[in-house]
């Protein structure tokens, strides 16, 4: 077989990021599961108790606005947040990817 240019993940070296590329994703992923998974415990389980909302989202926190509204935009911002952190740091499927010939854009062939 050719030699053939080192390859992200394949123990030629590198970053831990680029080694595993999906390594950056689930770190973002959990944080967010983490963030969401307590926005809906607090929603089902401290906002309302005997049919009345007493709490938790329901509380009201700036100018009379809900601490679920604020906290709700909260996870949105911060869904946006985390996309651009992992725009900025993930792996870049241009330069670290390629094509199977060695990164390397495939010919064109010449028209007849």
């Amino acid at each position: 077989m050719a030699d053939r240019a080192p390859v992200a993940g394949d123990g030629a070296g590198g970053t831990a990021v680029s080694d595993r590329p999906g390594a950056l994703a689930l770190i973002l992923f959990t944080a967010y599961l983490a963030a969401y998974s307590g926005f809906v415990i607090v929603a089902a389980f401290f906002t309302f108790s005997g049919g009345e909302a007493n709490g938790g989202l329901a509380a009201r926190s700036v100018d009379g606005v809900p601490l679920g509204v604020i906290a709700g935009l909260g996870l949105i911002v911060g869904a946006f947040a985390l996309a651009l952190i992992y725009a900025a740091f993930g792996p870049r499927a241009s330069t670290e990817h390629g094509s199977a010939a060695g990164g390397q854009p495939a010919a064109r062939e010449p028209r007849a």
